[in-house]
């Protein structure tokens, strides 16, 4: 099973280009969201001084 390395910032922008409308939701739940939808099981997250989610390791554990 392949892993991958993403921003947290990219990763919901790119959830938010792809499913308009979604914006408007708050950061934590898009990421949730995106996350849940994208067939992948988080591994690790590196966090900011604040407490918020800057990156993740991915592993990829569906094909859908």
């Amino acid at each position: 099973m392949p892993y991958y390395f993403v921003r947290s910032r990219e990763f919901i922008e790119q959830y938010t280009n792809n499913n308009p409308g979604k914006e408007k939701m708050l950061w934590i739940d898009l990421l949730t969201e995106a996350v849940n939808e994208s067939g992948a099981e988080v591994v690790s997250v590196g966090y900011d001084s604040i407490g918020e989610p800057m990156t993740m390791l991915l592993k990829v554990v569906s094909d859908t």
